[in-house]
Parts: C-alpha cells; sequence; structure tokens
C-alpha cells in the first residue's frame, strides 16, 4: 500500500488543505493510507477507512526545544517546547511511533544541529529521507545516508501544506493494522518522491497561505469552491 507520511490540514497555522481536499488527492495520487501531522495540535480523525476514503494515521508534528520530531499512531496531543528526549518519551508511552521529518532541511525555524542529531538519531523509530518540499535534493540524499549509517528505518512525506502537494512523497509497504506491524511494513517499503515545483513553492508561498486561509471560511459554502478547490 502507498503511504504519505507526513501532510498538514489547515489545523496548521501554515496549511491550507480541508481533509476532504486531502483524502480526494490522495486519491488521485493512488495513495491507501496518509498521515495527518499538524503542527503541535492533534485530532483524531478515526483510523478506519470508509469506501470512498483513506486510513488516516493520526499524528503531529511536535516542536521540541531545537528541532521538530513527528509521533504517529498517536492517542493524544504532544506538548511542544520539551527536550527532544522528552517529546520521544512521550511519543512512547502512547505505543505510538517517533518519526524524525526534513532533518537536514536548511532553512526556516526548528533547524537541528549536528549535535542535536547525532543524539536523536539511535533514538527514533524513523527517519524522513525523501520530503517533497524540500527544494535541494541534496538534503534528501543526506538523509538517507544518514538513515542508513545509523540502521534506522525509513520514510517518506509530500509535507504537504496544500492539496496540491499530498501524495508527492510516499512509502509502498505491505498492509498494517497496528504501529508494530506498521514498523514491521516499513522494513522492506520502497522509497518514492517527486522534487517540488519552484514556482508552485514560490506562488504558494507563506504570504499567499496566509491570505488563503483568511478566504476559506467565507468560501467553502460558495457553489465555485469544490471546482477551485478540489480540483481533483
Amino acid at each position: 500500500m502507498r503511504v504519505d507520511l507526513h501532510i498538514h490540514t489547515i489545523a496548521s497555522h501554515d496549511a491550507i488543505s480541508s481533509l476532504p481536499a486531502i483524502i480526494k488527492a490522495g486519491r488521485k495520487w493512488g495513495l491507501q493510507a496518509v498521515a495527518i501531522t499538524d503542527h503541535n495540535k492533534f485530532i483524531n480523525w478515526g483510523g478506519e477507512p470508509q469506501s470512498t476514503e483513506l486510513l488516516i494515521i493520526n499524528g503531529e508534528e511536535v516542536t521540541t526545544q531545537e528541532g521538530e520530531i513527528i509521533g504517529l499512531f498517536l492517542k493524544e496531543q504532544v506538548l511542544p517546547g520539551l527536550t527532544a528526549e522528552e517529546t520521544i518519551a512521550a511519543i512512547k508511552e502512547q505505543g505510538a511511533v517517533t518519526y524524525l521529518p526534513h532533518p537536514l532541511k536548511e532553512s526556516g525555524s526548528h533547524l537541528w544541529s549536528k549535535k542535536g542529531l547525532e543524539k536523536i538519531i539511535p533514538l527514533v523509530d524513523i527517519v524522513e529521507v525523501f520530503n517533497g518540499r524540500l527544494l535541494n535534493p541534496e538534503a534528501n540524499n543526506q538523509a538517507y545516508h544518514m538513515a542508513a549509517e545509523a540502521g534506522v528505518l525509513m520514510g517518506a512525506g509530500s509535507d504537504a501544506h496544500t492539496p496540491w502537494e499530498v501524495g508527492r512523497a510516499f512509502v509502498e509497504m505491505t498492509e498494517f493494522d497496528s504501529p508494530a506491524t506498521f514498523l514491521n511494513g516499513l522494513r522492506n517499503a520502497k522509497i518514492f518522491g517527486r522534487p517540488p515545483s519552484i514556482s508552485a513553492r514560490i506562488l504558494l508561498n507563506r504570504f499567499s497561505r496566509k491570505f488563503l486561509r483568511r478566504l476559506l471560511p467565507f468560501q467553502e459554502h460558495h457553489p465555485l469552491f469544490n471546482k477551485l478547490w478540489l480540483p481533483f
């Protein structure tokens, strides 16, 4: 099954995707499951796929005192602002899975230091080796080699903040029904990813997304909304 392990909804402060738009985009790209990993927010979307929907993995991208760590298969929110070790412990207390997103991204906030990565890599379950939003492909390549050298499981996610980015990166793996079978399935998973569109990233920058977020509450019941917002 194809699984995009890193997606944001409008619950994140910098994203504009509704869950229906994510589901529709995911089906277009042949996904069978998606992980919803909003920034410092947890929503229990349920874990059972509907007849026309996708299996949803409940997650959260948590800001630690240094970088960010994702919890997958969470049951409740993990509070931001803890140390990386405390965050990992809080995720694992729930029987959930720890996933290190974009460990070598070069810009933005919450960047990992080299020392911080050396400390945290042995503690996480999965390292993201293909992030669908990173403009520098070398950051993904270096993450791949870092995970391989450490012997850590590898994952991939679009890091979608808009519906058009969903499915840009994913893993192809066996079916799973628990965190344990998920981790076991990742051992032989294949990584797939497409580089981001530079023009699309420029057009849908954080300022334009902020503007679109303000329009959403007023436009979602407009007859043109589905055609404009769910163009799949």
